[in-house]
C-alpha cells in the first residue's frame, strides 16, 4: 500500500459549501459554527446559494449523483473548471449554472479561509508525509491485517490519494475506492497522542474506501433482513447497514492500536456509562461501547487471519440492539 497526501483548493472548496448547506445528516455542524464565528454571519445572498445547492444535492440524493459531483472535484488536477466540466455530464445546463453560481457567491468567503489555512494544510502535508515514511512498515502491516480481515486480497499495489482537508476538528470521508479525505486541524508534532490518533482516522476511511464494495454490502443487507429492526433514538438517526457498518469499521481501529502499542503512545478511548442506563443515542458512544466489548474478539480475528464472517456479524449486531 502507497498513501499519497494531497493538497486541494477545489477539494476544500467543494468541502466548505458542502458542509455549510447541510444538505444531509452527516454534515459537521460544529465546524460551520466555528467558520461563522471566525467569518462572520451568512448574508442572505449566501443563504439563497446555500439553499439552491443543498435543493439539488437532495434531489439527486436516492440515485447517488451527489457522491459522482463530489468526486469530481476530489481530482489530481486542482482545477475548477474542469470538475464542472465533469458536472455537466451529470446536471442539466441549469442545475450546473446554479451551482457555479453558488461557488461564485463563497468565492469571497473562502478565499478569506483558504489564505489561512493553505500554511497549515501544507505544513500538515509535510508533516503527515515524513511520519508516513517512518511508520511506514507498520501501516502497510496494519493494512494487510485488514486485507485478511476483509478477505479481499488485492494482486496489485493499493495507492490511495489523501486529500487534506481545512478543519477545526477531525474527521474524514471516503470519496471513492482510491481516495479519501481527511479533516485535521493543525498538527503539532510533539503532541504525539494526538498526532498518532491521526491514523486510526486515516485507517478508517481507508477500510471505508478499499473493503466495502457492492459484494460487502449486499452480504450485510443480507443478514439484516433476518433481523426486526426496533425503533431507536439511533436508528432514527442512522439506518441498520449504515449502524453496522461503521461499528465494524471502527473496529479495524484495533489493528494499528496493537502495532503501536508497543511505543505507548496512544490509547483507545472507552466510554463509561452507568450501569441503570446503558442505552445510548450517538454513534460515537455506541462504537466505544462495542469496542471494549469485542476487543478480544477482533484481536482474536487480526491474531488468526480470520475472515470476518456472519459470527461476527452477530456479535456486533448483539451489541448494537443491547446499546441503543
Amino acid at each position: 500500500m502507497k498513501l499519497r497526501f494531497i493538497v486541494s483548493k477545489t477539494a476544500n472548496f467543494f468541502f466548505f459549501i458542502d458542509n455549510l448547506s447541510e444538505w444531509n445528516i452527516y454534515y459537521r455542524k460544529k465546524y460551520n459554527e466555528e467558520w461563522i464565528r471566525q467569518l462572520g454571519e451568512l448574508t442572505r445572498q449566501e443563504k439563497i446559494a446555500l439553499k439552491n445547492f443543498r435543493l439539488i444535492m437532495q434531489k439527486y440524493e436516492k440515485i447517488g449523483i451527489p457522491k459522482k459531483i463530489r468526486r469530481c472535484f476530489y481530482q489530481k488536477s486542482d482545477d475548477m473548471k474542469a470538475s464542472f466540466r465533469k458536472i455537466a455530464k451529470l446536471l442539466s445546463k441549469k442545475e450546473v449554472n446554479i451551482l457555479k453560481n453558488s461557488f461564485n457567491i463563497f468565492q469571497p468567503r473562502f478565499e478569506r479561509m483558504w489564505n489561512e489555512y493553505l500554511i497549515v494544510l501544507n505544513q500538515n502535508q509535510e508533516l503527515m508525509s515524513f511520519t508516513y515514511r517512518k511508520l511506514n512498515k507498520k501501516i502497510n502491516l496494519a493494512y494487510s491485517k485488514l486485507e485478511n480481515f476483509y478477505g479481499d486480497k488485492s494482486t496489485q499495489k493499493y495507492l490511495c490519494s489523501v486529500f487534506l482537508i481545512i478543519s477545526p476538528n477531525r474527521g474524514g470521508k471516503a470519496i471513492e475506492k482510491d481516495v479519501i479525505s481527511i479533516e485535521t486541524e493543525k498538527l503539532d508534532p510533539k503532541d504525539e497522542y494526538r498526532f498518532t490518533r491521526l491514523w486510526f482516522s486515516i485507517m478508517h476511511e481507508l477500510a471505508h474506501a478499499r473493503f466495502e464494495n457492492k459484494k460487502y454490502k449486499n452480504w450485510l443487507n443480507k443478514f439484516l433482513e433476518k433481523k426486526i429492526i426496533l425503533k431507536s433514538e439511533l436508528t432514527k438517526k442512522h439506518n441498520a447497514r449504515e449502524i453496522l457498518r461503521e461499528v465494524i469499521t471502527d473496529l479495524t481501529k484495533v489493528a494499528l492500536y496493537h502495532l503501536l502499542k508497543k511505543e505507548d503512545r496512544i490509547k483507545l478511548e472507552t466510554y463509561k456509562y452507568k450501569k441503570d442506563s446503558e442505552k445510548v443515542s450517538d454513534l460515537s458512544s455506541l462504537e466505544k461501547l462495542i469496542r471494549q466489548e469485542l476487543n478480544s474478539t477482533i484481536k482474536n480475528y487480526f491474531s488468526t487471519k480470520r475472515k470476518i464472517d456472519t459470527d461476527f456479524l452477530e456479535k456486533c449486531w448483539n451489541l448494537v440492539e443491547r446499546y441503543s
